[in-house]
C-alpha cells in the first residue's frame, strides 16, 4: 500500500497559512509520511484565534502532507452553517481526499466518519477504524448552547454510534483504547485490536523524576481538557473539603494543580473563590511545552482524574510513568488495567467526599502512595513498554495492520 488517507476526528489549526495539532498526533504524522509514499489527510480546520484551539495549537503539520480542510463546528455556530460544512466535507473535501488513497484510516465515532465509512464503502477503498471514545456517554455532558444542539447531542450518539458499528463489519481492522469496548464488542469484527498508546513521554523521563520533600501542601495533579465529563468540578470541591479550617495560603493542606483548559475553567475557578479558597487551586492553562508538563508531573505528590467516561486516557500512563500514586474513577477501559488498592485508588464518579477521602488517605499514608505508585509504573513497563518494543510505534502498527489486512481480503 503506497498511500494513505486519515480521517480526523478532532480539528486541526489554521495559523498563518500553516496548520497544527497536538503534539502526539503530529509526530504520529511524521511517522506516517515515513512509511507511505504519500499520506493524505481530512480534517476539519480552527482558526488559532479560537479559543478551543488551544488544544490542538502545538506542533506544525508535517509540509509533506497533502490537508483536505473544511470549517470545523464550533459551540457558536449557527444550524445552517453547522450544516452546510458538513455538506463541504462530505460532498467535496472527503471525496477528494479518500478518492487518491489506497487505504483510508478513519478516527471516530463521528458524523464525518460516518461520512467517511459511505465513501469507502461506494469508492471499493479498503479502511481500518480507529475507536476514540465513547459518544454515547460524552454526548450527556455536552454544552447545549441551543435547542437544536440539544436535540443534536442527545440522538447523534446512538444513531451514528449504532450505525457505524454494522458498517465496520466490512473494515480490515478496528483499533480501539478501551479494553471495556473490546471485550463487549470481541468477535465481531474481522480484526479488534489495542492500539500503541500516543504518548508525549517515554521510559527516559521517568528516570529525571525527582524526590520531592514531604510537606504541607501535598500537591494533586490534574491534566487533561476541562469538560463536564472530567468531573474536574467534584475533585476542586475535594480539595475545598480537605482544606476546610485553614485560614492562608501558609496552612494548606492541599493544592490542586490543574493542567488544561476548556468550557469549564471559569466555573472551576468560581467555585474555589467563592468557598476563600482560590490559592488552593492553581490553573496553568493548557500546558504545550513537553518539558514544562514534564516538572509538573515530578513536583507532584498525586494524580487525580475523576473521569465520567474515558477509553483508557493517556495522561493515566504519563503518570504511571512519573511513579505518581493515582485517585481515579473506574470508567471505560480503566478498571481493565488498573486495580483499586493495588496500583490505584478508585473513587465513585460525582463524588467529591470520596474523592476527598481517597486523597486525604494517601496525604496520611506516604508509604501507601508510595507502594501504588511502584506498581503502577511496573504495570507501565509490562503493559506499555513492551507493546512499544513490538509494534514501535502508532504509525509502524498502523502500516502492519493495512498490509496484513489487504493481504488478507
Amino acid at each position: 500500500m503506497d498511500s494513505l488517507t486519515v480521517v480526523q476526528f478532532g480539528p486541526i489549526v489554521r495559523h498563518e497559512g500553516h496548520y497544527y495539532q497536538s503534539g502526539p498526533y503530529a509526530a504520529l504524522y511524521d511517522s506516517l509520511v515515513k512509511l507511505f509514499r504519500s499520506v493524505h489527510v481530512v480534517a476539519g480546520y480552527l482558526d488559532s484565534t479560537e479559543p478551543s484551539s488551544r488544544l490542538s495549537f502545538e506542533k506544525p503539520l508535517a509540509s509533506s502532507l497533502a490537508i483536505h480542510t473544511f470549517p470545523s463546528n464550533t459551540s457558536r455556530t449557527p444550524l445552517l452553517t453547522f450544516a452546510w460544512h458538513y455538506v463541504m466535507a462530505g460532498c467535496s473535501v472527503m471525496r477528494r481526499g479518500i478518492s487518491r488513497a489506497d487505504g483510508v484510516l478513519l478516527f471516530g465515532p463521528s458524523m464525518l466518519s460516518l461520512i467517511g465509512i459511505m465513501w469507502c464503502r461506494v469508492l471499493g477503498k479498503p479502511f481500518g477504524f480507529y475507536w476514540a471514545n465513547d459518544w454515547e456517554t460524552e454526548s450527556r455532558f455536552r454544552i447545549r448552547a441551543s435547542w437544536w444542539r440539544s436535540v443534536l447531542n442527545r440522538a447523534s450518539p446512538y444513531v451514528i454510534s449504532r450505525f457505524q458499528l454494522r458498517l465496520l463489519s466490512k473494515a480490515l481492522f478496528v483499533i480501539a483504547p478501551s479494553h471495556e469496548f473490546r471485550h463487549r464488542h470481541s468477535g465481531r469484527f474481522r480484526l479488534l485490536v489495542q492500539p500503541v498508546p500516543l504518548m508525549k513521554f517515554g521510559v527516559e523521563d521517568a528516570a529525571t523524576r525527582k524526590e520531592r520533600a514531604r510537606q504541607a501542601p501535598a500537591v494533586v495533579l490534574f491534566a487533561g481538557e476541562l469538560r463536564k465529563m472530567k468531573g474536574v468540578d467534584h475533585l476542586v470541591r475535594a480539595v475545598i473539603a480537605l482544606n476546610q479550617g485553614t485560614t492562608g495560603p501558609g496552612e494548606r493542606r492541599v493544592v490542586l494543580w490543574i493542567a488544561g483548559s476548556g468550557d469549564e475553567e471559569q466555573n472551576l475557578a468560581q467555585i474555589a473563590q467563592a468557598a476563600g479558597l482560590a490559592d488552593a487551586v492553581l490553573f496553568h492553562g493548557h500546558v504545550a511545552d513537553r518539558e514544562a508538563l514534564s516538572r509538573l508531573y515530578r513536583d507532584a505528590d498525586i494524580f487525580a482524574l475523576p473521569s465520567l467516561s474515558e477509553g483508557f486516557p493517556r495522561v493515566l500512563y504519563e503518570a504511571m510513568l512519573f511513579h505518581l500514586p493515582i485517585v481515579t474513577t473506574p470508567v471505560g477501559g480503566i478498571p481493565f488495567v488498573l486495580r483499586d488498592g493495588e496500583s490505584a485508588l478508585f473513587v465513585k464518579t460525582e463524588s467529591a467526599p470520596d474523592l476527598a477521602e481517597k486523597i486525604d488517605a494517601l496525604v496520611r499514608d506516604p508509604g501507601r502512595a508510595e507502594r501504588l505508585a511502584e506498581t503502577a509504573y511496573a504495570l507501565f513497563l509490562d503493559r506499555v513498554v513492551r507493546f512499544q518494543e513490538r509494534e514501535h510505534d502508532l504509525a509502524h502498527q498502523l502500516a502492519r495492520l493495512f498490509t496484513d489486512g489487504v493481504a488478507w481480503r
